[in-house]
């Protein structure tokens, strides 16, 4: 449900980007922001607090409970610092693409 309202929202922010014709700046500010606020909430809220705090997949997954890497709060540091390393290029691709011109 939260991957459907996400794909649904990052469609909204280019077709806006698109109908208001924006600058490259402009696209990219906004691609960034929503890249970024998103990475946010899958950090804290989702792997912080859901994963490690709550226990939560611990009651879908019984057999799992007492697993040491359910202490460990920095196994997924490196997957995230690569993905936030390469939101700005990705962004700067798709607002390029989505900026240009037809002449």
């Amino acid at each position: 449900m939260a991957a459907v309202y996400m794909v649904r929202a990052y469609k909204d922010v280019t077709g806006g980007i698109k109908r208001e014709r924006l600058s490259f700046g402009e696209a990219y500010k906004r691609l960034l922001t929503f890249l970024l606020v998103e990475k946010t909430f899958d950090i804290v809220c989702l792997d912080q607090i859901l994963c490690m705090s709550t226990d939560y997949y611990q009651r879908c997954y019984p057999e799992t409970k007492g697993c040491e890497g359910w202490k460990d709060r920095s196994w997924n540091n490196k997957n995230q610092a690569v993905r936030l390393v390469l939101y700005p290029i990705f962004c700067a691709v798709q607002a390029y693409l989505l900026t240009k011109r037809e002449k």
